[in-house]
């Protein structure tokens, strides 16, 4: 099994790496042949006034050059977010203030050990451990490669993630872009990714922004109809988190839109062409089919995680109108600590999600409104439901939306950043202090 591990993540990480490279290239290659002609200056007999001025214009192209813009914010985000988890974590558990000292106490909980257990030592077949075949194997995949550069499994874990959300914003952005042509709008949706309040989950060594990058990708490709690529990151998400199956629907959805739009248009398509589109599309629930032959592999069963989750979690599948019920119940149930951090916030993020979503009906394509309303419903589903508040941060049509709506309403787009970074740093303080899972 580790054998497996490595040499698959190997070869994702190769083809993810390439893919995006080129991506990024994409985004650059027109600002680099604009910036290089707009060197040509003649600088002799140029006033100190003007050269300033010239200096300064180019300054502020440069700043605002997406690639840089969103970097620099994705690095501001990420720093100030661990300065107030390190002054939390000091001022609540009493310890000395430091960013390196503290940083497994802070960072490394629930989860993230499990993913560590797994990119470290495979599947185990016996013992307690034996339950983690309930997490998916590709985020382990991605940690065990890292791993063999840094040598340590937790910051390979932390780099993974932190690329990963970086490569995602660079893809909202891409994707915004796409859709509204719309520099600033495409900017504000990063800006509301990075500042949902649970978003520090981006950084850890979770899973999150592993599936955020791919899911990302997945829809940008497909929208532009190419197809392959399309498939192919909607079979790593599908690999990295169970929602990943629900690249599906939209996939389906888009190939028949865009196959009837050229046919209306007199552009013919061969059946070679509609049999090799529809095998992409295949390739999302190829993800499901390998993450259940792991499960075959080492457990001899194909749906062992279902056990497990159900055994060492206490969850299954319930009518997701029922569960919304039981955590708003469990919030006046007398235990606080659980009440402050799992169940209210749940609640409030089901809420928001579902009003966004409402919103989108008339703002996005019908494959994210498909796609959003599948993922909200299947996350908050499970029974004994601990991390539905995590689970959305995922959700990337939500910052699409806010993004759109809130472009020309400057005053209404002020309070919600206000609001989205208070309740941010309310919900560091309880991860901190209380139960965020």
């Amino acid at each position: 099994m580790d054998t497996l591990l490595k040499y698959t993540s190997y070869v994702l990480v190769t083809f993810i790496f390439f893919r995006i490279l080129y991506s990024f290239i994409c985004i650059l290659s027109p600002k680099i042949q604009e910036n290089t002609l707009s060197w040509n200056l003649p600088l002799n007999n140029v006033s100190p006034p003007a050269l300033f001025h010239y200096l300064n214009n180019q300054f502020t192209r440069f700043r605002n050059h997406p690639f840089v813009y969103i970097s620099s914010v994705f690095i501001a985000n990420r720093i100030i977010i661990a300065i107030i988890a390190t002054l939390a974590f000091s001022f609540l558990e009493g310890k000395p203030i430091s960013v390196l000292d503290n940083f497994d106490a802070i960072w490394l909980k629930w989860d993230s050990r499990h993913y560590l257990h797994i990119a470290e030592f495979g599947y185990p077949t016996s013992g307690d451990q034996r339950a983690i075949i309930a997490f998916y194997p590709m985020y382990p995949a991605l940690i065990r490669l890292a791993a063999t550069i840094v040598n340590d499994y937790f910051l390979a874990a932390i780099i993974v993630s932190s690329v990963c959300l970086w490569m995602s914003c660079i893809m909202l952005y891409r994707l915004m872009n796409f859709e509204f042509g719309n520099d600033e709008s495409s900017k504000n949706s990063v800006k509301y990714l990075l500042l949902f309040p649970l978003s520090y989950f981006g950084s850890m060594a979770y899973a999150e922004s592993t599936f955020l990058l791919f899911s990302i990708c997945s829809f940008y490709y497909m929208r532009r109809g190419m197809w392959f690529w399309a498939g192919m990151f909607g079979l790593f998400a599908a690999l990295t988190r169970t929602q990943g199956i629900l690249l599906f629907g939209p996939m389906v959805y888009e190939l028949i839109r865009q196959n009837l739009e050229q046919l209306r248009k007199g552009q013919a398509i061969s059946k070679t062409m509609l049999i090799s589109r529809a095998c992409t599309a295949l390739l999302i629930p190829l993800g499901i089919g390998l993450y259940l032959g792991v499960n075959k592999y080492v457990h001899d069963d194909w749906f062992a995680f279902l056990f497990f989750q159900k055994q060492n979690w206490g969850q299954e599948f319930m009518l997701f109108s029922d569960n919304i019920v039981n955590i708003a119940n469990r919030i006046d149930d007398g235990n606080w600590p659980m009440a402050i951090g799992t169940w209210l916030p749940s609640i409030t993020v089901f809420i928001f999600c579902l009003v966004i979503i409402t919103i989108s009906t008339s703002i996005l394509p019908n494959a994210y409104t498909i796609y959003s309303l599948a993922f909200l419903i299947i996350s908050y589903s499970p029974s004994w439901l601990l991390s539905g508040a995590r689970y959305m941060f995922v959700l990337f049509p939500i910052y699409m939306v806010l993004a759109k709506v809130l472009h020309k309403r400057k005053a209404i787009s002020h309070h919600i950043d206000m609001a989205l970074t208070c309740f941010l740093v309310l919900i560091l303080f309880a991860f901190i202090k209380y139960n965020v899972y």
